[in-house]
């Protein structure tokens, strides 16, 4: 498909739009990351908008991952604010758009639930839009292949590259200790 003038101009405004939204999402959570730090405050500010993977994805190659990234940080947003039902809600959203989201939602799942109950309720409630996505989508043959080789490229022989078995090793390590230290206590602490 090739766009005219007009609609590429609209699917790039879109981008800005959501750009836009991002950082006012950062800013606010480095307002609850850093709140007695103003110049921390502006560093991950600036830090965001001179990003250069984040003014490549969107002004050069005009990605759409930034709407997934969008919404995983207002599901961090949510965390810190401390508001369970739509930390859980954009994750399930954002996990959708980029399954990277749910590296960033189980580790601070295990940190904010201290139940084993209500983190596999979280956990859950994380896969479920994702789920549903699966169920409205799996009539599809070119979706079930797609789904599939997507999954077995990704999974295809990762024991053999030593890099994959460290990253592996490590996301558990954070993710235990995230469980680990949320029920040591309150966890973080409304500001």
């Amino acid at each position: 498909i090739v766009l005219g003038p007009i609609e590429h101009f609209w699917a790039r405004l879109l981008l800005l739009l959501v750009f836009a939204a991002t950082f006012y999402l950062i800013s606010a959570i480095a307002k609850h990351a850093f709140p007695a730090s103003e110049s921390a405050q502006r560093i991950v500010r600036t830090g965001y908008l001179l990003s250069p993977l984040a003014g490549f994805a969107v002004f050069t190659f005009g990605q759409y991952d930034i709407i997934g990234v969008f919404f995983t940080l207002l599901g961090v947003l949510m965390y810190f604010r401390r508001n369970s039902f739509w930390f859980v809600f954009w994750f399930s959203i954002a996990i959708t758009f980029k399954y990277f989201a749910a590296f960033v939602f189980v580790p601070l799942a295990l940190f904010y639930f201290k139940r084993p109950v209500k983190i596999a309720l979280a956990l859950l409630g994380g896969l479920a839009f994702t789920a549903l996505e699966f169920l409205i989508y799996w009539s599809s043959p070119s979706f079930r292949v797609g789904a599939l080789l997507i999954a077995e490229g990704k999974a295809s022989g990762p024991l053999q590259n030593p890099l994959q078995v460290l990253k592996g090793v490590l996301f558990l390590a954070l993710w235990v200790t995230g469980f680990l230290y949320g029920r040591r206590g309150d966890g973080l602490a409304r500001p």
